[in-house]
């Protein structure tokens, strides 16, 4: 964050929790390149790849986190822990220079309340998912249908004709049968932004 002088006291602000310190420790520099990093729960971030320094060694700068269920830390290394977000803070000599937002996704909830129509089209109840600390709850907008199609001999109705694969993404909570067939398919919420994609819902069958 900031130039730091030797005539300066250190100063304490409140922020997010944390404190943030200008340090009268010389004319050093410690900033991180971006102030968000939006990531999956599981992963793990080389933060040291996110750090400028000046007059001191990036070696010697210190991570701490804010909130510590949601994400860990092992020297430069973040590993994220749950769906949230939490302060990652730049610390030097127990001064706090710069901090960076880490938001860990939320997996959208998967798909439910199917029903078939007469004329082939599956039908699912729209998917929506609140992020963890928010009030408003974001809905799905596209969703991927997946499965098979299998056609079976008249004739001998164990004896399978064609089999299709299905992979489509849709904007809508519906999807028209396309032929005549044994569907075995199942729907997944796409994520966006602070969401991951669900898993994939039951598998629905249907013969059409």
């Amino acid at each position: 964050m900031k130039k730091m002088r030797l005539t300066l006291l250190s100063i304490f602000v409140l922020l997010f929790g944390g404190l943030l310190t200008a340090c009268s420790i010389g004319n050093l520099q410690v900033d991180f390149s971006q102030s968000e990093l939006i990531v999956s729960a599981g992963q793990e971030i080389n933060l040291g790849e996110y750090i400028k320094t000046e007059g001191i060694s990036a070696r010697d700068v210190e991570l701490k986190a804010e909130d510590s269920s949601i994400v860990s830390i092992s020297n430069k290394t973040v590993a994220t822990l749950k769906s949230g977000q939490s302060k990652v803070f730049a610390v030097y000599k127990g001064n706090v220079f710069d901090s960076i937002n880490i938001v860990v996704k939320k997996i959208m909830n998967h798909p439910t309340q199917f029903s078939f129509s007469e004329d082939g089209v599956l039908s699912w109840g729209a998917v929506s998912t609140f992020f963890p600390g928010q009030d408003v709850a974001v809905t799905a907008t596209r969703y991927r249908v997946r499965g098979e199609i299998v056609v079976y001999d008249n004739a001998e109705p164990t004896e399978v004709v064609e089999r299709t694969i299905v992979d489509e993404i849709v904007e809508d909570t519906q999807w028209a049968f396309e032929q005549s067939g044994v569907y075995r398919i199942t729907i997944t919420a796409l994520g966006f932004g602070r969401f991951d994609d669900s898993d994939p819902s039951v598998e629905n069958k249907k013969a059409f």
